[in-house]
């Protein structure tokens, strides 16, 4: 029998469906969505921040957690129908995250699942850098083996997370941008240097926007508890030369600062995954930055233009209820927050390494002094 395209359309987000999933017609990403939610009981702990009215499509399914569910609900999908799917339960050492959704590269992602279709003729620079963020999250979850149950890391593992990471963020970078592949090897070390702590950040902003939490959501899924630093302080056998308190109290500041000028920014404006990667391009080819080898600034500029002019293109397109320039304006204005983030985690390495508290592994040093 021939199945029409109409009845292929998830009917929550309006993307190329998957079949049915749970009494409705659905994509993988809302149907995982919804059997997250229902199965972890998170319904509860969303609130709209509109009027409960918010437009549910592929590019902004992600920005209203309560408005997509009561979507999800309105079309059909039944959470009597979700089987076989227990609430994890967390360690008794360390607490879970209780609003995380999903490990870095789950099969049922929302990053892996997103297929952009018509967009890729009008915004290419994006949609290759998508493409090859779905294949970054596909290798974490070979080289990070991440848990059913996010958890709360330690300093020692937030460290580990990243040696290991680095080199995944390298190929990202190479696959996304030809500019960055043609350069050699000194080149790509200085470009790379501040890639690293941006991307960092705003990745780490940009997940814990998209769960919900104050937490900063990890490569591999695993969370730092800003709430509770005594758990990423954590050193029982006292390997580390200052006590955690003394750690907490040195450090608390820079978290709070990521928080106030990054993290709820991005919230606030309740960023799409497409501008989330229009932000790490920005913030990667940046002709303000200093130190940079002499090849990279002819590549700034019209990488930018370009960006920004599909970035223009797709709000048009998909959001024509919206003002593309005003949505613009307050994108590129967490920009200069942003710097400020990375110049001060930068600065926050160096007193690590100073004062002999918690430093950060030597690879990670090695990197962001472009060794």
């Amino acid at each position: 029998m021939i199945v029409s395209r109409e009845r292929k359309i998830c009917s929550v987000c309006h993307q190329l469906g998957d079949g049915y999933h749970f009494g409705a017609i659905a994509c993988k990403a809302c149907a995982a969505f919804f059997r997250r939610t229902t199965c972890m009981n998170l319904a509860s702990k969303f609130s709209c921040r509109m009027k409960n009215d918010c437009v549910i499509k592929l590019s902004s399914r992600d920005s209203c957690k309560s408005c997509r569910y009561a979507k999800c609900l309105h079309v059909g999908m039944n959470p009597e129908v979700v089987q076989g799917l227990s609430k994890p339960t967390p360690s008794p050492e360390i607490e879970s995250l209780p609003s995380c959704s999903s490990s870095p590269a789950s099969c049922n992602s929302p990053v892996l699942s997103l297929d952009l279709g018509d967009y890729h003729q009008m915004t290419p620079i994006l949609c290759g850098v998508m493409s090859s963020y779905q294949r970054l999250y596909q290798k974490r979850y070979s080289l990070h083996a991440p848990k059913l149950t996010p958890r709360a890391t330690t300093y020692g593992e937030f460290c580990k997370i990243y040696v290991d990471d680095v080199y995944l963020q390298h190929e990202f970078l190479e696959e996304s941008f030809a500019q960055f592949k043609e350069m050699g090897s000194f080149e790509k070390k200085h470009v790379f240097k501040n890639f690293f702590v941006s991307f960092l950040i705003l990745e780490m902003g940009y997940k814990s926007y998209l769960e919900g939490t104050e937490v900063f959501v990890l490569a591999n899924g695993d969370f730092i508890d800003t709430m509770n630093l005594d758990k990423f302080y954590y050193d029982p056998e006292h390997i580390e030369r200052c006590k955690s308190a003394d750690a907490i109290k040195m450090y608390r500041p820079y978290f709070d600062q990521m928080k106030r000028n990054v993290f709820h920014p991005l919230s606030h404006q309740k960023i799409s995954l497409i501008e989330f990667l229009a932000l790490v391009t920005l913030c990667t080819w940046n002709d303000s930055l200093e130190g940079q080898p002499e090849c990279y600034y002819p590549y700034c500029r019209p990488v930018r233009q370009n960006v920004i002019a599909e970035l223009m293109s797709f709000y048009e397109k998909d959001s024509p209820d919206v003002d593309p320039a005003f949505r613009l304006s307050g994108l590129l204005m967490l920009l200069p927050a942003l710097e400020r983030s990375v110049e001060l985690f930068i600065q926050s390495m160096e007193v690590k390494r100073l004062f002999r508290c918690f430093p950060f592994h030597d690879r990670i040093y090695q990197i962001v002094n472009g060794q």
